[in-house]
């Protein structure tokens, strides 16, 4: 066999792997979003109070702990298929289990959207094809924090 030199398997044999104990501190430092109360606490630490009209996604993995967020603004003409298609393409390239969705909304106005629940049905059935489950939504209005129904059954037309 002839020796080939690929430098990216170099980088991957010369890299330095973290130990046991830098593998299980990481895991047991990461942040679970196990409740409502919970994910508020971190959106409304982490700034979202003041992000009127923004859209935050929180990836988690299969015990909630959170992988990573994504700030998003979605655009009032974008079709729920393409709105989806980009949250779950998110929830993918990090091997999300889950998704909550958190939106800062004014007046309630997206509370009462059927886009949203369009949206919410979609995610439900593409997301479950794939085993990536929305898990919540919360949307903060002018009257504090409000979850959305996401177990709610998708239709089928």
């Amino acid at each position: 066999m002839s020796k080939a030199n690929y430098p990216a398997v170099r980088v991957l044999v010369e890299a330095d792997l973290p130990s046991g104990d830098t593998a299980d501190s990481a895991w047991l430092q990461r942040v679970e979003l196990r409740s409502p109360e919970r994910v508020a606490d971190i959106l409304e630490s982490s700034g979202f109070l003041k992000l009127s009209g923004k859209m935050k996604i929180m990836f988690v993995d299969a015990r909630c702990g959170l992988i990573r967020t994504e700030l998003v603004a979605t655009p009032p003409r974008a079709e729920a298929d393409e709105i989806v298609g980009r949250i779950l393409q998110a929830a993918a390239r990090c091997d999300a289990h889950g998704i909550i969705l958190a939106s800062h909304a004014q007046a309630g106005l997206l509370v009462r959207s059927s886009r949203w629940r369009e949206i919410h049905d979609k995610l439900h059935r593409k997301g479950e094809a794939i085993e990536v489950f929305l898990l919540d939504h919360l949307i903060l209005t002018q009257r504090g924090w409000r979850r959305l129904r996401t177990a709610r059954k998708a239709k089928h037309i």
